[in-house]
């Protein structure tokens, strides 16, 4: 048997009692995986419960002033309130629920329903939805039981307090409080504050949570003040006391306590998506580590000929393209330096890179005017022949304007080439200034210059010239003073050829010197 055959079966087995021990911790930890999972949901699904015991709490205390004393705004609050309820009615295994509340409405809808009922109807719902709510956080083993009781406590006080909140709405609305309302006002407030002092004697986490929550707020001391003075004045008392003002005080009470659930039930949920993510993490590094030990001999010697073969290949496949396209801007990509083939790559590269530069610094020489930086004129003609046939393909405008500085020869009869050749850099700066980047500058030779405006009409391009003129004139020259320059503007014509344009353009500038230079012409 050969090497290679030994080294195949040696990874073959490797992979294989790998594979064993991975499938075995595999199904561990997915199976932990999963409870994890499993708990995150059910902590979203007691959120989205608690989200519709809410509105439910508030559907049923509307539904109290309705049938205490009916009116268009109490309706309209409860229709609006029934819209609400009905955006959170989408929770999977609620249609038993979603019957009950239908029915319930169009009892409360019809008048004549009994305010016992429709209360016991409502608190039926609630009831059911909190069980649901402690048997689904209670199956949590994660060690959260303070926050686990925490929540539970706090959603049994806000029921409570749900419960005072329809039935003092109930009295206000009627203006007399009854036997019943005070006799189970004193009862729901009773395990109120039984609730609230679970909720309190939580512990460490408990008093942190109520600090943060700031439940005992002014509205929580209004609200408090108000339900003990409704039960120190006993039965069949009359009151004035408007219904909306307490329902607001109460509401928002009861938002606070809502609130603060949020707050724990966030925290419950991003401790277990860290725990999920946490465990992932775990699951993925095992794999990778149990793949990594039983392939490593494969990989060895499979990756020593694939590194060799793929080197190879990109070398040869790069310089034939190289040869090919005649473009030294292609480089060898995706070798490492570390071996000898990286460095063989990375001093190709190096080489086409020289090449490159090299065959770019010519090409720039030969389209570049050496004293001004200007495009010169062999450049110019080229760009000026691809813009033409861009206009003629999409009919589209463009301008050239010819510029020649007025009096340049007194400049170097009177100050020497040396300044003569600072004023035309110069010159070049402040003509490029007031361009655009898609507009070509070039040397058309000696002290004239053009200009290609792309997309321009006459009009502009004889606002451009003008102050482009301007501009000249206003700037003061090393050791001259100050120059301008003449400008003649031709507008591209349908069908007009390049030279054509140009001499309708040069004819303009001779026509903007003979009227007195310092100045722009159209063209014919």
């Amino acid at each position: 048997m050969s090497i290679r055959a030994r080294m195949v079966v040696l990874a073959f087995f490797a992979i294989l009692s790998v594979i064993a021990a991975l499938l075995v911790q595999y199904r561990d930890i997915h199976a932990e995986l999963q409870r994890l999972s499993a708990q995150k949901q059910a902590y979203e699904m007691a959120q989205a419960q608690s989200r519709l015991i809410h509105v439910l709490q508030k559907e049923r205390g509307l539904s109290a002033a309705v049938l205490a004393r009916p009116s268009d705004e109490r309706w309209a609050e409860l229709r609006k309130q029934y819209a609400e309820t009905d955006t959170l009615l989408l929770l999977p295994g609620i249609a038993a629920l979603q019957q009950q509340l239908q029915s319930i409405r169009r009892q409360v809808a019809a008048g004549h329903a009994d305010w016992l009922m429709v209360r016991q109807a409502y608190s039926g719902l609630i009831e059911t939805l909190l069980q649901e709510i402690a048997a689904g956080v209670v199956s949590d083993h994660s060690g959260n039981t303070v926050m686990h009781v925490a929540m539970i406590e706090l959603a049994r006080a806000r029921e409570d307090m749900g419960l005072i909140r329809a039935t003092l709405s109930r009295i206000y609305a009627r203006g007399e409080s009854t036997i019943p309302d005070v006799l189970f006002l004193a009862e729901e407030y009773g395990k109120f504050n039984g609730h609230w002092q679970d909720f309190m004697r939580v512990g460490a986490e408990g008093r942190m949570i109520v600090e943060t929550g700031n439940l005992r707020s002014p509205p929580y001391s209004q609200v408090i003040a108000e339900i003990e003075t409704v039960l120190q004045a006993g039965m069949q008392a009359r009151w004035q006391r408007p219904s909306q003002q307490w329902w607001n005080d109460a509401t928002q009470l009861i938002d606070r306590f809502k609130r603060q659930e949020d707050v724990l039930y966030d925290g419950l949920l991003q401790s277990a998506t860290q725990d999920v993510a946490s465990k992932q993490q775990e699951l993925r590094r095992y794999i990778l580590s149990a793949m990594g030990l039983g392939v490593l001999v494969a990989l060895l010697t499979a990756w020593t000929i694939l590194r060799i073969l793929r080197a190879l290949g990109v070398l040869i496949a790069t310089l034939d393209e190289v040869v090919r396209s005649e473009n030294y801007a292609i480089r060898i990509n995706g070798e490492s330096p570390k071996d000898e083939f990286g460095r063989i790559s990375l001093s190709l590269n190096n080489l086409l890179d020289f090449t490159d530069r090299l065959i770019g610094d010519k090409e720039k020489l030969a389209a570049t005017d050496l004293l001004t930086g200007a495009m010169n004129r062999r450049s110019f003609l080229e760009a000026a022949k691809r813009e033409l046939a861009r206009a003629e393909r999409h009919a589209v405008d463009f301008v050239l304007i010819f510029v020649d500085i007025d009096y340049f020869k007194q400049v170097n009869d009177n100050f020497g080439h040396a300044v003569g050749d600072e004023t035309l850099v110069h010159m070049v700066h402040v003509l490029r200034a007031g361009l655009r980047e898609t507009d070509l500058l070039a040397r058309w030779g000696g002290e004239e210059f053009v200009i290609l405006a792309p997309e321009t009409d006459m009009d502009h391009g004889v606002a451009l010239a003008e102050k482009l003129c301007r501009s000249v004139a206003q700037t003061h020259f090393h050791q001259i003073g100050q120059a301008t320059c003449s400008m003649g503007v031709a507008a591209w014509q349908a069908d007009e050829t390049l030279d054509a344009l140009c001499q309708r353009a040069d004819s303009a500038l001779y026509r903007a010197k003979a009227e007195g230079r310092n100045r722009s012409c159209r063209a014919d």
